[in-house]
């Protein structure tokens, strides 16, 4: 990530305000100010810190472990050598069904223009496929991922979004203006010439090729931000209300020296565990490996000097006050010896000019009177300890009294007796007694220990919410769509307060993603989309796009997850009461689709793609010249025609409409979405004309496939006929026009009798 950029139209805007320049340059200052917070966001912090990378061990399986007061550190305890310390990771396992809950949070946001102007309405529209866009730029499906996984383990993360105007992203040509009287040449500016005030062009070179400067495209980026990073005030417990905030990160030496070269060479690697990052704790992360059974009496947080290379980055945000007007933001590296190697106002404002931090906190659990989160891990550690200590209790109980023991009675000469031996000899007499080794019988594990580990396992789902409908699987004797429904909301419940944090949190998401990417975005995007026929739509998008006003709204509850499960089961249920039917064409489609069967039915989706294709051949008609040409009195005329006869009519005037193919064509799923697609807000927007060949051919699909049920139900009465005289199994003498020949003069010729007749009957 490059050195943040000012928007491309406001580079200047520093420059113009009444802040002083000199605030910005008093990099003595800012350090001083960075400290200065970083010492007062720590007060009260290392508990939490520790919690978190507590859980992070109980996760890659390091759970006999003790905090050790006098090291300031979590290390192995001390048991003897032949202590069991086992470790069924349950607290894993469990974890795991909750992180999956928190990924699949994907709430429907809706954009609503901030007024009833064109412009406002306009945005709102484009934001709506903008947002596609900006995520699939920041691969934010990828970090939803390792967001809830921060989430699930440490109860608490935030999400930085930004722009990293890297040339790595590519670069573009930003032309220069030319002086019309002195012939300077400057970057544009809106006041003119600079040296003489006169009138300005674009600047090119004598042979012709623009004059100018290579910038950066740049590229949006979205990174998730742990607790260990982030520093700030936890008596505010909206995040929304934060006025400011610091990060801390690691790089390495070679990653800082080519974001800084200004200061390369004063950037060294530093020594770990010297208290950046919340400690010892966020420098040990990279190299913690998962449980193997060492026994070293070591810390387990061992410090990266020597492996790793590396240096931190401090990032601190602030809200603009008297002494920034417009807001800080100043990076910093080194923990000890800090360079501060840039400094300059907030570069992420909303439309009104107001800036924002670019931070938004994804809570797991509010607790009150703090704004740091809780969660369900510090309770699953708890009793993930107490399960390990049942587990060394029984292993060692076993060990003691499970297993058989030798009495063997002195001087009957009797070596060590290892149990491999078929034979074991003695001497049968000691002081003229006989006697001889005799086997004492182990006792049998009680059930009480085992009853009592079962226990624990469900306490875990308890704690968790994690019932086996929230981990896939159907409980036992359980098929109701009704109770499927119940445990799942019994299970969802748990999360329920968690739901509505998250989605009130992506929508602020997204209006800050929008925001950045309005300023920033010079160069278009490109929006692929597949359509439902198949073929694929390219949009593209400018943050020039994107001038108006948008409010960002998540829909309540549409980001709870459901259970394939549940729905399956609420289909069954909605089939056997005979609420929907399985002979409905669409009805079987769609429940097809809920099984991903769909391709059990190659002809249904086949006629769906044809029918979208039929309908985008009619809205490229919109834009055809001869559209423009009909009067309203010609298409009155046409309304009286059937659609073969309007077919006959636009091809004489040179205009090709969709062939419509009667022995081909499956004319219920025809007609079924060109019903749909001509009830849509976009066909009202086509001509006139347009949308009355829509109707016309939604008519004759519908005509043609009464005559086919009726055909269908001729030849099954005729088959039911010849059965009972006893004729062979024939179609009799009316046969199926579908099945005869398909021309188009036969189909027209067709077309016209039925009209005459139905004109004669009239």
């Amino acid at each position: 990530m490059a050195e943040p950029l000012l928007a491309p139209a406001e580079e200047d805007a520093t420059s113009a305000t009444s802040a002083p320049a000199e605030n910005y340059a008093d990099h003595e200052a800012i350090k001083a100010l960075i400290t200065r917070k970083r010492d007062e966001y720590s007060q009260g912090r290392e508990s939490f810190i520790r919690a978190a990378y507590r859980n992070i061990l109980y996760y890659k399986g390091h759970q006999w472990v003790l905090w050790d007061r006098g090291l300031s550190r979590f290390r192995p305890a001390r048991l003897p050598a032949k202590h069991p310390q086992p470790v069924t990771n349950m607290f894993k396992a469990t974890l795991k069904a909750v992180i999956s809950v928190f990924a699949r949070i994907e709430p429907t946001l809706t954009y609503r223009p901030g007024s009833d102007e064109p412009e406002d309405r306009a945005t709102a529209d484009v934001a709506s496929r903008a947002i596609e866009v900006i995520e699939a730029e920041v691969n934010i499906r990828r970090q939803r991922q390792f967001l809830a996984t921060w989430v699930g383990i440490a109860n608490g993360a935030w999400l930085e979004t930004g722009y990293d105007p890297d040339p790595v992203h590519g670069t573009r040509l930003l032309q220069h203006e030319q002086c019309r009287q002195c012939g300077l040449v400057e970057r544009a500016t809106e006041q003119g010439c600079p040296a003489c005030g006169g009138p300005t062009q674009p600047a090119a070179g004598p042979d012709g090729e623009p004059i100018g400067e290579q910038v950066p495209i740049g590229k949006m980026y979205v990174d998730v931000v742990s607790p260990f990073e982030l520093f700030f005030n936890p008596s505010i417990t909206d995040w929304s209300r934060q006025r400011d905030c610091l990060r801390e990160k690691l790089v390495s030496v070679d990653e800082a020296k080519s974001r800084w070269p200004g200061v390369a060479d004063r950037i060294m690697a530093e020594a770990s565990g010297d208290g950046g990052i919340g400690g010892i704790y966020a420098d040990s992360l990279p190299t913690l490996g998962t449980f193997i059974g060492d026994s070293a009496r070591r810390g387990l947080d061992a410090p990266l000097a020597g492996t790793l290379k590396h240096v931190t980055e401090r990032w601190y945000w602030q809200l603009p006050d008297a002494t920034y007007p417009q807001g800080l933001l100043a990076i910093a590296l080194g923990r000890q010896a800090m360079t501060i190697v840039h400094s300059g106002r907030l570069p992420y404002h909303f439309r009104d000019g107001n800036p924002f931090l670019p931070l938004v906190h994804f809570p797991q659990e509010v607790v009150p009177g703090t704004a740091w989160p809780g969660g369900v891990a510090d309770d699953l550690a708890a009793k993930q300890a107490q399960r390990n200590r049942w587990e060394s209790m029984i292993e060692t109980a076993a060990q003691a009294f499970g297993q058989g023991k030798w009495l063997i009675p002195e001087g009957s000469n009797i070596g060590t007796v290892t149990g491999e031996a078929d034979v074991i000899r003695y001497n049968p007499l000691i002081g003229g007694v006989a006697v001889k080794p005799d086997r004492l019988a182990g006792d049998p594990m009680t059930n009480a220990f085992i009853a009592y580990l079962e226990k624990i396992d469900r306490d875990f789902e308890q704690l968790a919410g994690t019932f086996d409908i929230i981990k896939g699987a159907r409980p036992p004797g359980v098929s109701a769509g009704i109770a499927l429904q119940i445990l799942q909301e019994r299970g969802m419940s748990r999360f329920a307060p968690l739901f509505i944090l998250w989605e009130d949190a992506w929508a602020h998401w997204a209006s800050q993603a929008i925001e950045i990417f309005r300023q920033f975005a010079t160069e278009p995007r490109v929006r692929r989309i597949q359509g439902r026929d198949g073929a694929w739509q390219v949009h593209k998008f400018l943050g020039a796009d994107l001038q108006g006003r948008v409010d960002v709204v998540a829909e309540a509850n549409s980001s709870l997850p459901r259970s394939s499960l549940a729905d399956r089961a609420d289909i069954d249920q909605l089939l056997d009461r005979g609420i929907i039917s399985a002979q409905d064409p669409e009805t079987r489609y769609l429940v097809l689709e809920s099984y991903g069967r769909t391709s059990m039915i190659p002809g249904m989706a086949a006629d769906t793609k044809n029918a979208l294709m039929e309908q985008e051949a009619f809205a490229a008609l919109a834009q055809h010249p001869m559209m423009q040409q009909i009067t309203p009195e010609e298409v009155s005329a046409l309304e009286t025609l059937n659609y073969l006869q309007i077919h006959e009519v636009m091809a004489s005037l040179g205009v090709r409409l969709p062939r419509l193919r009667p022995a081909v064509d499956d004319h219920g799923i025809h007609a079924r979405e060109h019903r749909k697609w001509l009830k849509s807000e976009s066909v009202s927007a086509l001509p006139l004309l347009v949308q009355l060949i829509g109707e016309k051919m939604t008519a004759y699909h519908d005509q043609l496939a009464a005559q086919q049920m009726q055909a269908v139900m001729q030849a099954q009465a005729g088959q039911k006929m010849g059965r009972r005289a006893g004729a062979p199994n024939a179609g009799g003498p009316n046969q199926n026009p579908l099945r005869t020949g398909s021309s188009g003069k036969r189909m027209l010729g067709d077309q016209r009798e039925m009209a005459q007749d139905q004109a004669g009957v009239a």
